[in-house]
């Protein structure tokens, strides 16, 4: 897997490509970390090189988005593919993890 981190209109946005799973997950965890760390805590995941998530995925992208509601911001996911939109739905991860379909839909905070 890969990840872009940009700055983009006040907000961070980190986009992956590849898989996001059991052995991609401490990179992204990082990547989170790391830009929380740097005062970026409004941040939007883009999953729309991410044709796959696993339960240690999804699990990353919760705690991802509960590190930044600590911090004071928020967590969105834009550009999801229907693989992943449909393991949020059967998870019932969706209410957690929310989806924004334009990334000029902001996160709060």
């Amino acid at each position: 897997m890969t990840m872009d981190f940009a700055e983009r209109d006040g907000l961070s946005v980190l986009a992956l490509q590849g898989r996001l799973n059991v052995n991609t997950v401490d990179e992204f965890r990082g990547a989170v970390t790391d830009a929380l760390r740097a005062g970026s805590t409004r941040l939007l995941i883009d999953l729309r090189g991410t044709d796959w998530v696993d339960s240690t995925g999804l699990g990353a992208l919760v705690w991802a988005a509960t590190a930044a509601r600590r911090e004071g911001g928020d967590l969105r996911l834009v550009n999801v593919g229907e693989n992943v939109r449909m393991l949020l739905k059967l998870t019932s991860v969706e209410k957690a993890l929310p989806v924004i379909d334009d990334h000029h839909e902001r996160p709060e905070g």
